[in-house]
């Protein structure tokens, strides 16, 4: 997808993590359809076992794509150890590891693709939940340029 013939109502979604309540997961795809939401927060009311997050996960990720987009949706949970409290069979989720990684790969794709504003976001969002606001900041004033 082209980024550079994207309006800013086209847009604004990329700015934006969202929760929603209960199961059913028509709520986060309908926000993924209608306004390009690309990052959503999963919580004990979303995924109460491993199972159903991998299940969710996948469903959110091919409406994504349907929805061509270029890059995964971003997926976050509480890092005070709420993955073994929503999956009592799983590991505490991503923490500054994970996220640190991510923040490499969207680096990557800048560096290689300095015009590509959804990058850009992705990145900033990283470095947000790394704590890093004058790093996410900064990223969202490129995109803000790049649209």
């Amino acid at each position: 997808m082209n980024e550079s013939i994207k309006n800013p109502s086209e847009s604004i979604g990329e700015l934006f993590l969202m929760a929603y309540g209960g199961l059913d997961p028509e709520p986060a795809l309908t926000m993924i359809r209608d306004y390009g939401i690309s990052g959503f927060y999963l919580s004990n009311d979303n995924v109460p076992d491993r199972k159903t997050a991998q299940d969710l996960s996948r469903v959110l990720q091919e409406e994504n794509k349907k929805n061509g987009q270029f890059l995964p949706l971003l997926l976050g949970v509480d890092q005070e150890g709420t993955w073994s409290v929503m999956a009592e069979d799983s590991n505490p989720g991503p923490g500054n590891l994970a996220l640190g990684a991510a923040e490499d790969v969207f680096s990557r794709i800048i560096n290689s693709h300095p015009d590509f504003a959804e990058a850009w976001n992705k990145r900033a969002t990283v470095r947000f939940f790394r704590g890093n606001d004058t790093g996410s900041a900064s990223d969202i004033l490129q995109v803000i340029k790049l649209e």
